[in-house]
């Protein structure tokens, strides 16, 4: 899995923002990439 950035820098979000970010990602395997469950590091993220 290759992916375009590891890191997005949030910068400041406004009040009611949904500050939604999208991490895109190539599967550079020879085989399918299935996902089964993602984690935030901390509280303050909720991947979907």
């Amino acid at each position: 899995m290759i992916f375009e950035q590891e890191t997005i820098d949030y910068g400041t979000i406004q009040h009611n923002a949904d500050g939604k970010r999208e991490f895109v990602f190539t599967n550079n395997g020879n085989k399918p990439l299935v996902i089964e469950s993602t984690q935030g590091s901390c509280g303050c993220t909720v991947p979907t």
